[in-house]
């Protein structure tokens, strides 16, 4: 998956709605969860640079354990190896995208925030 791809898929799966882009400032807008403050547009975060909004993620993980194992799979480490709390965000972003079944391994036939909506819909 591209960046972006990746971070519209997490974006939409922690509650993001309204998400576009703005060419000219090459910034992704969206309207945050419910129980985020403030309710108006807002910049969306940078997940896969961004270890705090990986975090927040993270918590919101209801399969902990297969997260973690897909996490220990991407950084080639067995799952109890000391290493695996220094994963970076976009490894992170990436074993959680998987976990979720949200990872795409081929380019997007048609417009990725439709496809991510599709997907999480059908969960």
């Amino acid at each position: 998956m591209k960046p972006n791809e990746q971070r519209i898929a997490l974006a939409r799966w922690m509650g993001w709605t309204n998400i576009r882009h703005n060419p000219k400032t090459d910034v992704w807008y969206g309207t945050p969860p419910k129980d985020h403050k403030p309710q108006w547009d807002v910049v969306i975060p940078d997940y896969a640079d961004n270890l705090n909004a990986m975090h927040v993620a993270e918590k919101k993980m209801q399969h902990y354990g297969a997260f973690v194992d897909t996490l220990a799979q991407i950084q080639k480490v067995s799952r109890g190896s000391i290493l695996l709390p220094h994963a970076t965000s976009k490894q992170r972003l990436e074993a959680i995208l998987r976990t979720l079944n949200l990872w795409q391994t081929k380019p997007a036939e048609v417009d990725v925030v439709e496809s991510i909506n599709r997907q999480i819909r059908s969960e």
